[in-house]
């Protein structure tokens, strides 16, 4: 992300101008949105075309600058854009003020966004954009037999870039044996071809070949005896930057079994490990945290930027006033991007977790 301009507004508000530059800083953006905020960015809008005789003779897209009073965004994880809708503030020749529109944010856009409020957790959320690298894209490729799928991570969106699944015949004889090699064979193939054509050779990659069995070893050699006699270019170049690691199954949970794939999961394992051991120093969901908030007994929470983005406003200041409790007592705060892998299990834990210092009965 590009900052342009960053400046506060009376009233603990700010202003900013930045440049995205990938999906890790449209999902940065989309977690510091609020209703009743103000952004101004380049758009376009069909419009009528008026023959002489006053009747419409078609439509032109016209492009322009609008500024809207934030009522509504989400964030398109098939795109990774942020759709923003509200209404027009300023008198245009295509759109009268107070008339809807929805624009749509993504790599390259440039935004002036003014928020009414500016407060730590805010600042916390932007810090993080700026905090990243995207020197290489990390991504790792889970294959059993039959099945593979690819992702793409970035520091806070876990994304499939494709699946593949073929139905392979058991083996039992010789014949058997032949069609399940020559169906591991096809499958192979089919696999290494898919994944040539979403590598990119001027970026730098780190991508883990994972999966339970002996299937991950032999896809491997496959493409590493194979590639260039294929015509595998894109996959060749990229083979020296790739590893194998075990893990137990093919699915999105495994992502959480390889190490290194994001910088909280420590802290996530570490909650995992307290919950196992049926210990008292950890606390689940946004009442209990509450209670202990104030005593000084919260070590770390945890929640994902989707409690702190989906809350109402009474709700929302409610959830900040616990992060800054829990600061001022010398607690640390996690903010884990509820469209990562990492965040799953703490998703289904409420989406708000503590570690404590001490034991809570």
């Amino acid at each position: 992300m590009r900052i342009l301009y960053f400046g506060r507004t009376k009233g603990n508000g700010a202003e900013l101008k930045v440049k995205l530059e990938d999906p890790d800083d449209c999902w940065c953006i989309y977690n510091i949105l609020a209703i009743g905020d103000t952004i101004t960015c380049f758009t376009s809008r069909k419009v009528d075309v008026m023959g002489n005789d006053c009747k419409c003779k078609g439509k032109i897209i016209k492009k322009f600058n609008i500024t809207l009073s934030i009522e509504k965004f989400e964030f398109n994880t098939y795109d990774e854009s942020i759709s923003i809708s509200g209404r027009n503030t300023r008198e245009l020749e295509f759109i009268k003020i107070g008339q809807y529109h929805t624009v749509e944010l993504n790599d390259n856009s440039i935004i002036t966004l003014k928020k009414n409020v500016w407060n730590r957790t805010t600042d916390d959320l932007f810090k993080r954009a700026k905090d990243k690298s995207n020197e290489t894209i990390r991504a790792v490729l889970l294959i059993g037999e039959g099945i593979a799928i690819f992702y793409k991570l970035t520091k806070f969106i876990t994304k499939e870039i494709f699946k593949v699944k073929r139905t392979t015949p058991k083996r039992y004889n010789n014949v058997a044996n032949l069609r399940y090699d020559k169906s591991i064979e096809s499958f192979y193939l089919t696999v290494a071809k898919t994944l040539n054509q979403h590598l990119n050779v001027d970026k730098k990659y780190n991508v883990t070949i994972a999966g339970p069995g002996f299937i991950k070893n032999s896809f491997t050699n496959y493409i590493s005896d194979n590639a260039i006699k294929l015509g595998f270019t894109q996959l060749h170049k990229v083979l020296p930057s790739f590893t194998v690691q075990s893990v137990s199954l093919v699915g999105r949970s495994a992502l959480n079994e390889i190490p290194d794939l994001t910088p909280d999961i420590s802290v996530l394992y570490e909650l995992k490990k307290r919950m196992g051991m049926g210990t008292d120093t950890f606390l689940i969901g946004q009442n209990m945290i509450k209670q202990h908030m104030d005593s000084g007994a919260i070590e770390h929470l945890l929640v994902t930027d989707g409690i702190l983005r989906c809350q109402s406003v009474e709700n929302r200041k409610d959830m900040l006033s616990i992060i800054d409790k829990i600061k001022n007592h010398g607690g640390k705060v996690t903010i884990v991007s509820d469209n990562h892998h990492s965040s799953d299990e703490l998703i289904r834990l409420s989406g708000i977790a503590a570690l404590t210092r001490y034991s809570i009965s």
